[in-house]
């Protein structure tokens, strides 16, 4: 059994009593940084973009919330996203790298609700699934109070000291890695921001609420950080990159804010083995669209092949075919949210963090042949 504890050491703003402990533990908890009154412009605009990706997919709100748990690029659209990651995170960011600036790699709320939004993100580290060269770190920001009981994050204090390990498929079931080492909760209250070396082992457990818990999450690098596909040749960020190996990242992309110094860090202390061949969560949206073509004989994105309910019950018809045992509403429910699921993706690079859409759906087809297995 893990011995936990839980976190009571808080500091009010970065100062040189909170930047020692940062440099000590891998993360700090600064209390009450963004108003009341911020958080509730910052969750407005969450919801209003929550309500726009759902009515550009065609699916029905109350179902899209149950999937999707993860949005990317707010500080983009979003103006209340674009300040706060101006002023304070970047400041804060920038003071962890004991620079005077920072790098902006990209921000994304992670939000554990009801149904298939909640649920375990088992121990990893953050920088392991960039394509860059170096570590950096996050500012984790709550809207709400997140207690032990809602999935607040969970640490290994000092493992920010630790080699880089090769990125965790939160799809494996090899998920009980250091079960055995004392780790600290860290509960919050609603405004505070927790920093967070990049290379801290960290984990965070399902919510009891049945109230959502959001958290805006800011992934920072020091200015000199500079592109290395091989890290990370499957991740999203590929697509965004427009420089070659070695070279600075682009900055229409990935914006530094303060001083531009290229000069500080290793292009080697974020070398890790990577992922040689993608399998798991790091392909499982490519794997499930290939099986469905196979079923279907018909090619395209999951948003235009599923988004019918027409060509989700002849899917599912499909399925029975295979396999007449399978249960037909179970089948139409694990083949609606997996339309949300890929859609989200393919149009906003949105997606469920627990994978939960691609598990059920490869735990429903597992034993259904297609057409060119049999």
């Amino acid at each position: 059994m893990t011995t936990k504890t839980i976190n009571a050491i808080q500091y009010p703003r970065l100062n040189d009593e909170a930047l020692s402990f940062y440099r000590k533990k891998g993360w700090v908890i600064l209390t009450e940084i963004i108003k009341k009154e911020q958080l509730a412009q910052l969750s407005n605009q969450w919801q209003s973009l929550i309500q726009r990706h759902a009515k550009e997919i065609g699916c029905d709100l109350t179902d899209y919330t149950k999937v999707i748990s993860q949005w990317r690029d707010l500080w983009k659209t979003l103006p209340e996203f674009n300040q706060i990651i101006k002023t304070p995170l970047s400041q804060l960011a920038a003071t962890s790298f004991e620079l005077s600036g920072a790098r902006l790699l990209h921000d994304h709320i992670i939000c554990k609700t009801a149904g298939a939004g909640n649920g375990i993100i088992p121990w990893h580290q953050d920088s392991m699934y960039w394509p860059v060269d170096r570590t950096g770190m996050s500012t984790w920001m709550s809207y709400i109070d997140v207690p032990v009981e809602s999935g607040c994050l969970e640490v290994v204090s000092g493992s920010h000291l630790w080699e880089a390990s090769a990125p965790v498929d939160f799809m494996s079931e090899k998920q009980a890695l250091y079960e055995e080492t004392p780790s600290v909760l860290l509960p919050v209250k609603a405004g505070s921001i927790i920093l967070l070396h990049s290379r801290t082992w960290h984990r965070s457990q399902k919510t009891n609420s049945t109230q959502p818990r959001p958290a805006h999450i800011v992934l920072w690098v020091p200015p000199a950080t500079r592109y290395w596909k091989e890290n990370a040749s499957w991740h999203p960020l590929n697509e965004q990159i427009s420089v070659n190996k070695n070279q600075l990242l682009n900055e229409n992309e990935f914006p530094i804010f303060g001083n531009k110094n290229h000069t500080t860090g290793s292009s080697f202390e974020n070398k890790h083995q990577g992922v040689p061949k993608p399998s798991g969560m790091f392909n499982a949206l490519d794997r499930a669209k290939q099986h469905i073509w196979k079923i279907l004989n018909k090619q395209g994105q999951i948003k235009d092949l599923l988004k019918s309910a027409h060509s989700r019950a002849t899917l599912s018809k499909k399925l029975m075919q295979s396999n007449p045992s399978l249960n037909p509403k179970k089948a139409q429910k694990i083949i609606l949210n997996l339309w949300i699921s890929g859609a989200s993706f393919e149009l906003h690079k949105a997606r469920n963090v627990f994978n939960s859409a691609y598990q059920e759906w490869e735990t429903l087809t597992k034993k259904t042949p297609t057409k060119k297995d049999s």
